[in-house]
């Protein structure tokens, strides 16, 4: 072999070596990279689920080739403590991924397994199981179900799944989630059915990274709940919450519709709220957020939640004032139907300008809001609510039990009722209050400088309270 041949025999041969020490060591770099990524994602999540969820990493062992580690979940609401298990594959190189046509570069594969921490006791149980992919540039995609005794034990034969993806460089994150069906019965005889709940969140961080903005949506096709006396039900149910950001302001508005709902009182809808608080002052919301993660830091709302609700509200009476100065609530929606009829409005409050002192003096803020309502509601839907509320008036008045040998008291009351609401809705259509079009009474309610007008006169509070108007004779 000629020199210039060896020399390329050599070259290679260094290459080759040099690659195989760069492979050896990258996968403990990587290793170390997914620690902090790991635990950046516990404090993170921390941060969002105080004072109701709280991580805690109990081991983590890093190891060349791969890692472990197990964190546990404390909730609030729950009397036992879950714990997550996780066996972490380091990169650069995922070669699976080859096999089902993902990207083989990575920074680590994450397996996750979900049961109960050592404080629930009994036997180990597998609620759910994950497999996280943790990119070289920090993006992570991460795929979760439930197990199937855990599905059986709701009911469903579809799997229950949940999606979640994070970009590193813009701190965004979508999270999607659906329970296709589940049929639970309760010891008691109340059983709970649902049927296509579908959750799903857009959020990124809002400036500065205190807080997040983005959308919250949650819909389900059929909600069943109760037992045979008591049952109630929902059908095709919506929600959404989302706040977003204009220039030093905020926006957040909240939406909640169904088609129909079956409840013992009888049946409601279609029904649609829309409400929106806007114009919030973000420098207030940071320094509560900021106020709050303090506080964290030397209160365990786990250990003692009194504790916790007692130092924040010198911190709420303090910011709540400038972060609702001139803030405005709008209702642009709202309507319910039933049985007997509907109700529809709208309405927009703009609070004044606050400080801190508006709590001494509430009155004073009473007199700078301004408010601007129209509300419409059909005739018979508000003469049998109306009449309902003056029975009971009536009724305790008068000292009377609706049970056995009440009927002909009972009688009466309903026929004062009727008439007492006849007459409290002449009275205040006569003053001018309401007015009645086409079986709909309608009115314009408004507020200035502290007067508060139902269309256009001024509001005489004795005029509106129940059984004002005539008596029985």
């Amino acid at each position: 072999m000629s020199r210039s041949g060896q020399i390329g025999v050599y070259t290679l041969l260094g290459l080759l070596a040099l690659v195989l020490v760069v492979m050896l060591v990258l996968p403990f770099w990587f290793g170390m990279q997914a620690q902090a990524r790991f635990a950046e994602a516990v404090d993170q999540l921390n941060r969002q689920g105080a004072p109701v969820l709280r991580l805690q990493t109990v081991r983590y062992d890093r190891g060349w080739l791969a890692s472990r580690a197990e964190t546990l979940v404390h909730h609030s609401e729950l009397p036992f403590t879950l714990k997550l298990t996780h066996d972490l594959r380091h990169g650069p190189v995922h070669l699976p991924g080859l096999l089902n046509d993902e990207p083989a570069l990575l920074m680590a594969m994450v397996e996750s397994r979900l049961g109960p921490g050592e404080t629930a006791g009994g036997p180990s149980l597998l609620i759910a199981q994950g497999r996280t992919r943790i990119a070289l540039k920090g993006d992570v995609a991460s795929q979760w179900r439930l197990d199937e005794v855990m599905t059986a034990m709701l009911g469903s034969n579809q799997p229950v799944w949940m999606r979640a993806d994070y970009s590193a460089a813009t701190g965004a994150a979508t999270v999607q989630a659906q329970l296709p069906e589940a049929n639970v019965q309760g010891p008691d005889g109340n059983d709970i059915r649902v049927s296509d709940l579908r959750l799903r969140l857009d959020a990124r961080p809002g400036r500065h990274g205190r807080y997040l903005v983005g959308s919250y949506s949650v819909s389900l096709r059929y909600l069943r709940t109760g037992g045979i006396a008591d049952m109630a039900s929902i059908e095709q149910l919506r929600l959404r919450a989302r706040a977003s950001e204009r220039g030093d302001r905020l926006d957040t508005e909240l939406a909640v519709s169904f088609e129909q709902a079956d409840t013992p009182a009888g049946r409601l809808g279609p029904a649609r709220l829309v409400v929106q608080l806007n114009n919030l002052d973000a420098q207030a919301v940071e320094r509560y957020v900021d106020a709050q993660a303090s506080l964290l830091e030397d209160i365990d709302p786990m250990a003692d939640p009194q504790a916790l609700t007692a130092a924040v509200m010198p911190q709420l009476i303090e910011v709540v004032p400038q972060m609702l100065s001139q803030a405005e609530l709008r209702v642009p929606a709202l309507y319910l139907a039933t049985a007997d009829g509907a109700l529809s409005a709208d309405a927009t409050l703009t609070l004044p300008a606050l400080d801190a002192s508006f709590a001494a003096m509430p009155m004073a803020v009473l007199t700078a809001l301004d408010l601007e309502a129209r509300v419409a509601v059909d005739a018979p839907l508000l003469r049998g609510e109306l009449e309902r509320a003056l029975r009971t008036r009536l009724a305790r008045a008068r000292g009377a039990e609706f049970g056995e040998g009440g009927g002909l008291l009972r009688e009466e009351i309903d026929e004062d009722a009727a008439a007492q609401s006849r007459s409290q809705l002449s009275v205040l259509a006569g003053q001018g209050y309401l007015s009645l079009v086409n079986d709909v009474y309608r009115t314009r309610i408004t507020m200035r400088e502290g007067s508060l007008l139902m269309n256009g006169k001024v509001l005489n509070p004795v005029a509106l309270m129940p059984g004002a108007g005539a008596s029985r004779p």
